[in-house]
């Protein structure tokens, strides 16, 4: 039962560490013999290295009006349900019931009402983490009130919903996601693999699925703490699982939808939906860590309460702890936070990769000068755009090459002024927007069921920009390589199982203007060439023109940009030094000073013939003059 407070009790008083940069304090969590006594810990305090300790990662939830009380130290304290629930069921999860447990609980061992103390131990978080025997992740109860939430698709399911979820579930769910591990360690035998069996029910992966949903795997902080974990063990209830087989089920769903021409499809329409991408998401799986902008577009999606906490959460992630380019200091308010970070970061590099991340639309903290990103609301950048503004992903491909705008030039020295609100630069304009073309929001799920299909899209925008240039946009011609150079944001190589071409021939076959290769699928229609040629094209369209805008200049070259950046007609793209791809500035001439002009930046963009370093070749002769601007 939860312990109850006279009122007249204090609350917990913590007391100072006596050296701060070497200790910890750890939560001694004391045995119990049943559900019904209390949760009783103390609280003491250890060398960070050297103590013999299990870290908890879970997730907070609401502190108010949730909160429960336990006793720590022989006073009351005050923790969320979450936290209540995880220690209830930790302290009966043990082979000797009278042995008690040491846990490093962040709530608990950091005085959160401390600014200075809290800074200095998330500053240590990842070493903490590092230095534990075994991360303890928390992921609830065998059965969540979030898990009602979820509503399973009747088509695809064969149910809407599912019972709460017990002991046996859980039982059964962890069973399955320990049987999909071994397959994806030894290798697929689909007539034998537990995704081909018929029998197998199907509500088992129903559960795996609420699972797999769990509020855990959406939260900022679980990254470090999982990723830093010599290794981690999976608690839900008071069922175990390790995390290498939770996270190896998923890399086997994720294997088995990556082949869905071997997959009875039909029968198992449900693996596509499990949500199994969360698991794999919190372990960063194949992001680079080489560069803290990397890992900030990696968990854009992923939740946090303190906005601060989208740089603080993730700075023990960086390889080398020296380039995360800013202290945890919550003292400091969050638009000082992201300011300081994105200058300190341009003055180290002297490059500009953190403008790609700069969106100039109104729901941006007005605080924040226009070339610091607001971090808040990075989920809204075009996510092609910024990932081939430098490397973000390890795997080496051609689609992850780097744009090159300003080739390798770097952007002037800046003076160090940590108060400073504008940015000076140097750079090249290369064009004025004289007309934008947007795409309709484009959802690939239901591409094929719209009434205004993804072609008739496709075909207003080849017609609205052949009527602003006057020229007709048809197959082979320069105007039509450019718009396809344009809409693909130059990435070039679509592949399949059975395919491995462009993609720009790829939409030349979807939209008729000519027929798949001859050597292609020969003995078939022409219209099970096509299909089988396309694949999965018109989604893979579909998702890289979502949310995307085309623009003309007023010389007629064509680019592309994400409409949330909000560029207007009459906004300039330059290619300033030190910056990967161009950059769409609107003037504020009322504000300039002195020689150079002042600028808010829009948004990164893509502009044809401008991605390789063409603008600073037509500087070098003469053709492009070299202007000093600030950025607002």
């Amino acid at each position: 039962m939860e312990t109850t407070l006279p009122s007249h009790v204090k609350r917990f008083i913590y007391q100072p560490f006596t050296d701060s940069s070497r200790q910890i304090r750890l939560v001694i969590l004391e045995p119990a013999l049943s559900d019904e006594d209390d949760i009783t810990c103390r609280l003491e305090v250890g060398e960070t290295l050297g103590a013999l300790y299990q870290s908890l990662s879970y997730v907070w939830g609401d502190p108010v009006p949730h909160s429960r009380t336990i006793s720590l130290n022989d006073q009351p304290f005050s923790v969320t349900t979450s936290l209540y629930n995880a220690l209830r069921n930790l302290r009966m999860i043990t082979d000797d019931p009278t042995q008690s447990k040491a846990f490093w609980i962040d709530a608990i061992c950091i005085d959160q009402k401390n600014d200075g103390e809290r800074s200095e131990q998330v500053q240590k978080m990842a070493s903490i983490y590092q230095a534990a025997n075994r991360v303890v992740i928390w992921l609830g109860d065998y059965s969540e009130a979030e898990d009602d939430n979820f509503q399973f698709d009747l088509r695809t399911w064969g149910f809407d919903s599912l019972a709460s979820g017990n002991f046996e579930t859980t039982r059964e769910a962890f069973k399955l996601a320990e049987d999909l591990h071994l397959e994806y360690i030894n290798g697929f035998n689909f007539e034998t693999s537990r995704i081909t069996q018929a029998n197998l029910d199907v509500k088992i992966w129903g559960y795996l699925t609420l699972l797999f949903r769990r509020s855990w795997f959406r939260r900022l902080w679980v990254i470090q703490e999982l990723i830093m974990a010599k290794n981690a063990l999976v608690v839900c209830g008071r069922m175990k699982i390790w995390w290498a087989a939770l996270s190896g089920a998923a890399s086997a769903i994720g294997r088995y939808t990556g082949t869905a021409g071997d997959l009875p499809v039909e029968r198992y329409p449900f693996i596509y939906r499990m949500g199994h991408d969360y698991v794999k998401y919190a372990g960063l799986v194949g992001i680079s860590r080489r560069d803290l902008i990397s890992i900030i577009h990696a968990t854009r999606y992923s939740r946090v309460t303190d906005p601060r906490d989208r740089l603080f959460a993730i700075r023990g992630l960086v390889e080398r702890p020296e380039e995360a380019d800013f202290d945890v200091d919550y003292s400091k308010e969050c638009h000082v936070i992201f300011r300081d970070w994105a200058r300190s970061y341009i003055e180290r590099t002297r490059k500009l990769q953190v403008l790609n991340a700069c969106l100039g639309n109104q729901s941006r903290d007005e605080n924040l000068p226009s070339w610091v990103p607001d971090l808040r609301m990075w989920h809204y950048i075009d996510p092609d755009i910024f990932s081939r503004s430098f490397r973000v992903y390890q795997r080496d491909r051609d689609n992850s090459i780097p744009y090159a705008a300003s080739g390798a030039l770097l952007c002037p020295e800046m003076p160090v002024d940590e108060t400073s609100t504008f940015l000076s630069l140097s750079g090249l304009k290369v064009g004025k927007i004289a007309k934008i073309i947007s795409y309709e929001y484009i959802h690939y799920y239901t591409v094929l069921d719209a009434t205004f299909t993804l072609t008739d899209l496709l075909v207003a925008c080849e017609e609205q920009i052949s009527a602003h240039l006057g020229t007709p946009l048809e197959h082979g011609t320069s105007l039509y390589k450019a718009f396809l150079d344009v809409l693909f944001k130059g990435s070039i190589t679509y592949g399949g199982r059975k395919l491995n071409d462009t993609l720009q021939n790829c939409y030349s076959v979807w939209r008729n203007h000519v027929p798949p290769p001859a050597y292609f699928e020969l003995g078939f229609s022409d219209e099970l060439r096509k299909q089988a040629y396309l694949g999965q094209f018109e989604d893979t369209l579909g998702k890289m023109i979502q949310d995307g805008e085309i623009f003309i200049t007023e010389t007629g070259q064509l680019g592309g940009l994400g409409k949330f950046g909000a560029a207007k007609v009459g906004d300039d793209v330059f290619v300033l030094l030190g910056g990967n791809t161009p950059f769409v500035l609107r003037s504020r001439e009322g504000e300039s000073q002195g020689n150079s002009k002042d600028y808010q930046l829009q948004s990164s963009c893509y502009l044809h013939g401008a991605m390789d370093g063409q603008a600073i070749a037509a500087w070098r002769t003469g053709d492009l003059g070299l202007e000093t601007i600030r950025l607002l």
